[in-house]
């Protein structure tokens, strides 16, 4: 019979030992060399020597044991049990999240379902809503003594409307008469001077700014309406939420915050379902804004100002406890948007 040949993973040294080149117990690779040729330079073999004793040391292993020893197991016990730790708000967060986006899908739900045409007036309601709406303002200046300018200039043109009717039984919706006031307050496009401009004012939409600071002004200082941004064309709303990178930072500082949340909750509620790439890409920044200020937000212990239901929109449910802009605008991009790594909180940087 031949003599059995010495496996790949074997050399034979001169003195009749046998190393074996397999696998590494501790370090997990196979031998480079077999130092126990008679070749090989005794130099060469104590350096490397050195080195794996160094290597054993820093690894916490004892040098002297034999590389053909199996390693000892490690127990779970021995590691941390503790993994990191999660801030009480952020586990609320995962908690509600699935509340949240439920909510959010009604009020999309509900502005896809409503008709454009119940917001035109007859010119009898009109009439109406008008002498109503400077009855309001009427009560205002009474209650402010008269030192609001701009308000006296809208009752100077409402001075002569008179009501078609005397049904006692209607009232104005004190929510529609403070946000059509603002408006008129923060007006600069167009006149006011007569009540057909005042008509034209609230049935005719009003021109869209046209760069980011004319934007700011106009949010900053307008409610948001489903009329408003029905009105936008999809790539106006969604110039808007870009726009609201660099505007979100505002909100933690209490600049605006009501105003700017508001805008947050109408403008990811008519944001288009689809979406191309860049405009995710654009969105996922958003998200990352979100991210990074609810997560200074909490180290700083600073509350985040909560959002309200919108007014204007049918059907709407009321708005969950304890959610911000902040949050909403993360369980959106996350969670419809597909930036699911955003909402991972065990790596809170």
């Amino acid at each position: 019979m031949g003599q059995r040949k010495a496996p790949k993973s074997e050399a034979k040294s001169g003195n009749g030992s046998t190393e074996t080149q397999g696998m590494d117990p501790l370090f997990g690779q196979s031998r480079a060399f077999a130092l126990e040729g008679a070749m090989v330079n005794p130099e060469v073999r104590n350096y490397l020597k050195n080195v794996r004793t160094q290597a054993l040391s820093t690894l916490g292993a004892d040098p002297g044991t034999s590389s053909r020893k199996e390693p000892r197991r490690v127990s779970n016990n021995d590691m941390y049990d503790e993994g990191p730790v999660v801030h009480q708000d952020l586990l609320r967060f995962d908690k509600q999240k699935s509340q949240w986006l439920a909510w959010f899908e009604d009020l999309k739900t509900s502005v896809q379902s409503f008709d454009p045409q119940t917001e035109s007036y007859e010119p009898e309601t009109l009439d109406l809503l008008l002498f109503f709406f400077k009855q309001y303002l009427q009560k205002l200046k009474d209650a402010t003594s008269g030192q609001d300018e701009s308000l006296n200039k809208i009752l100077d043109v409402l001075e002569e409307h008179k009501a078609p009717t005397e049904d006692t039984s209607l009232d104005i919706d004190e929510e529609w008469a403070n946000n059509l006031l603002a408006q008129l307050k923060t007006n600069k496009q167009r006149k006011v001077e007569t009540v057909s401009d005042l008509k034209r004012f609230i049935t005719e939409p009003a021109a869209l700014p046209k760069n980011f600071n004319a934007w700011h002004y106009f949010v900053t200082k307008t409610d948001p309406s489903c009329t408003l941004l029905r009105n936008m064309p999809p790539e106006e709303v969604f110039r808007i939420a870009s726009y609201f990178v660099q505007w979100l930072a505002d909100i933690p500082k209490g600049k605006n915050a009501t105003r700017l949340s508001s805008w947050a909750v109408y403008v990811l509620v008519f944001l288009q379902d689809q979406l191309p790439a860049q405009e995710v890409s654009v969105l996922r920044d958003l998200g990352k804004k979100a991210r990074h200020l609810k997560l200074r937000s909490l180290s700083s212990g600073n509350a985040l100002p909560k959002i309200q239901a919108p007014y204007d929109i049918t059907g709407a449910k009321d708005c969950p406890s304890a959610l911000s802009a902040l949050d909403l605008t993360l369980v959106v991009v996350a969670c419809k948007y597909g930036q699911l790594d955003l909402i991972d909180w065990t790596e809170s940087r």
